[in-house]
């Protein structure tokens, strides 16, 4: 799968802002299709949230 592909299906973003003083949590990243134990992207900023999701995503594809 390209990752043209996978960034356009639906991402959600949430703000969080756990009751933590370290900010790189405030955001979340998730695909819209989550379930329990499935990938989670952090951030201090949306747009870095889903570039860790995206980065996680990609380490778990396997190499060809």
């Amino acid at each position: 799968m390209n990752a043209k592909v996978k960034i356009i299906r639906d991402i959600n973003l949430t703000f969080a802002q756990p009751p933590i003083p370290d900010r790189n949590y405030d955001w979340h990243a998730t695909r819209s299709d989550y379930e329990p134990g499935d990938l989670i992207g952090y951030g201090r900023t949306p747009v870095v949230a889903l570039a860790n999701l995206l980065e996680k995503e990609e380490e778990m594809e396997p190499v060809k």
